[in-house]
């Protein structure tokens, strides 16, 4: 009678990030120089047959030494210090609601809502087209405006760097997503 509870079931494996990076390295050899970048030319522009192809600006590759050794670039390192920036703004937050003007005052509850709305960006995958924008959105652009509130109404009690890093990024992400897309910021328009 027992024998019939017993349900069999099937294990499957499932890959993790560590063994997609594995996989990507395994492709990859460790020091392949890179390969000169070719541009086409688009397609009205050409003037017989043929399309040519131009040459674009050839990396440099390094073979040996020191040099070869500081040009390899590994995944997880870029990942690590993505993560790092983002944490150490959040806890840098945090720790400015430890500070006894902060939490004896009502300044303690906007630190905190805004620290914890930087870190909803966390639910997104690495290579999500989002995850750049909801940064700004979510985090850079709300701690300009309570770190420069905290800065105007408490004093230094929130570290000025913090300030121009997420200055510097809100500034750097819009010019570069969006000014430059206007033909007085481009810097491929060549005027005489």
């Amino acid at each position: 009678n027992e024998d019939r509870h017993i349900h069999t079931t099937s294990l499957q494996h499932i890959k993790t990030v560590t063994d997609e990076l594995r996989q990507n390295e395994e492709n990859l050899t460790p020091s392949r120089p890179a390969e000169r970048t070719r541009l086409s030319r688009l397609p009205g522009a050409t003037t017989g047959g043929s399309t040519p192809e131009l040459e674009g600006p050839q990396e440099p590759t390094f073979e040996q030494g020191i040099l070869r050794m500081m040009s390899q670039q590994d995944v997880r390192a870029e990942i690590f210090l993505r993560s790092f920036l983002l944490w150490s703004d959040t806890i840098e937050m945090v720790r400015v609601a430890g500070h006894p003007k902060v939490y004896k005052s009502g300044w303690v509850y906007p630190v905190y809502i805004f620290s914890f709305i930087s870190l909803l960006r966390m639910i997104l995958t690495p290579r999500n087209p989002l995850l750049n924008s909801l940064g700004i959105v979510l985090q850079d652009l709300p701690f300009i405006f309570v770190r420069l509130s905290l800065i105007i109404g408490l004093g230094t009690i929130t570290p000025i760097l913090g300030l121009c890093k997420n200055v510097l990024v809100t500034l750097s992400y819009a010019y570069f997503n969006y000014l430059t897309k206007f033909r007085i910021f481009s810097p491929f328009e060549i005027s005489f």
